[in-house]
């Protein structure tokens, strides 16, 4: 089997990516800054594609995920003051506060976005001819927009799900208190009897119960406050690492074309706030999809584990079995290719990812073939460098990010190979 991925393969991705962090640096979502990277990446693509495209789109970049969590902030400060008044208000303002996170960070539902300003920006992409007719397009693209800092994950890495759980049932303390005040009042319980009234304030045996919701009040705000800063990271690895691929694949089968399979390579804007530009390439090419498989590299440049993702469980997300196998086998072979000859290949497991919003979903939630790839630390299978000051070039591992690219051209060669088997005799 011939490596496809060379040394200078690879140098060329760990180039490219240290060449976007040196001349742009970081790159807010729908900022002139993005809009920098976008043009090297569109360039990059002009070199060796048979045609470029860019689809523009427009987004409120400010609504995810920092908005809509202070959003939700507001109304439940509003809800722990009402209580000690009118515990109904607490009740509402509660759960449009639990609905604001839950609909825009776990559906993507865009719940909150009209409350912020609209920016635009782009999706870049180049096509790859076959020799022959297109029989399947194969979609890979990374993004080109970098992370705010996250000052918890370098902190807590896998415990940060769990960490966030607990804030989130530490509010979930004041709702009960004041169900149960409503409903006690309701029926004249006892325990909501008041000992206490003064105007609009009253205090019965239930409300002693307010001081544990309050201290798990505190907690919510101590997690969600610090999962955010001003500040944003190079991204080197989410996600510039994913665009180098895709840029590497899409030069070598430039140079050695497949006879039937259409490469589609390039970079989706605004990831970092919502998939947002994933979104509006499922919108416009949803023709082309019918006919597609997309394969979404995420954050592959550092680690030691590849996993080839068929459930984003954060967004409630499944991806394609049939294209996961398919993926799979492309990588099994290559392992044991490189093992029968004594070299190294990293190790790659398919999995589900617990805490992961990958561009992949916003295809595999409209029901087209789509998985992602994930690089990883070995310990505790998340990312190696994420949302985090040293995700800059020089946290890029030359190996990890190479294999990721031989793993999807042999998944092209491999589809080329069944296309032209079920060609008619």
């Amino acid at each position: 089997m011939l490596m496809r991925c060379d040394d200078s393969c690879r140098d060329y991705m760990y180039d490219f990516i240290k060449r976007i962090c040196k001349e742009v640096g970081p790159r807010p979502s729908a900022t002139e800054k993005e809009y920098e990277g976008l043009r090297l990446i569109e360039d990059e693509l002009k070199s060796f594609s048979d045609e470029t495209f860019k689809d523009d789109f427009t987004c409120h970049p400010g609504a995810y995920p920092k908005g809509n969590v202070y959003i939700a902030l507001v109304l439940i400060l509003g809800a722990y003051i009402l209580y000690l008044f009118y515990p109904i208000l607490t009740i509402i303002l509660m759960v449009l506060g639990i609905l604001s996170i839950f609909t825009e960070l776990l559906l993507m539902k865009e719940a909150v976005d009209w409350l912020f300003p609209k920016r635009r920006s782009w999706n870049v992409f180049g096509k790859i001819k076959p020799h022959n007719e297109t029989r399947k397009i194969v979609i890979i693209g990374g993004h080109s927009d970098s992370a705010y800092l996250f000052p918890w994950y370098s902190k807590y890495r896998a415990k940060i799900v769990k960490l966030t759980y607990s804030a989130v049932i530490g509010v979930i303390i004041l709702f009960l208190v004041a169900l149960f005040k409503v409903i006690g009042r309701g029926f004249s319980l006892d325990y909501t009897t008041p000992y206490v009234i003064v105007g609009p304030f009253s205090w019965a045996f239930i409300d002693w119960f307010y001081i544990g919701a309050v201290a798990g009040g505190l907690w919510f705000y101590y997690v969600f406050l610090g999962y955010f800063s001003k500040e944003v990271v190079d991204g080197a690895n989410d996600n510039l690492s994913g665009v180098a691929v895709a840029l590497a694949v899409g030069r070598y089968l430039a140079q050695n074309r497949p006879t039937y399979v259409e490469a589609w390579v390039g970079a989706f804007g605004c990831e970092e706030c919502g998939q947002r530009g994933s979104k509006a390439f499922v919108k416009l090419h949803g023709r082309e999809l019918q006919n597609s498989y997309t394969l979404i590299p995420e954050s592959i440049g550092a680690g030691d584990l590849i996993m080839i993702v068929e459930a984003e469980d954060f967004c409630f997300t499944d991806h394609s079995k049939p294209l996961v196998k398919k993926v799979e086998k492309a990588a099994r072979a290559l392992i044991e290719e490189t093992t029968s000859k004594g070299e190294q290949f990293t190790p790659t497991i398919v999995a589900r990812q617990p805490y992961a919003d990958t561009d992949a979903m916003r295809f595999s939630e409209k029901g087209f073939d789509a998985m992602a790839f994930l690089g990883l630390n070995k310990d505790d299978h998340f990312p190696e460098v994420w949302h985090e000051k040293a995700d800059t070039y020089t946290c890029i591992n030359k190996q990890i990010i190479g294999d990721v690219a031989e793993i999807i051209l042999q998944f092209i060669e491999n589809l080329d190979q069944e296309l032209a088997e079920a060609e008619p005799k």
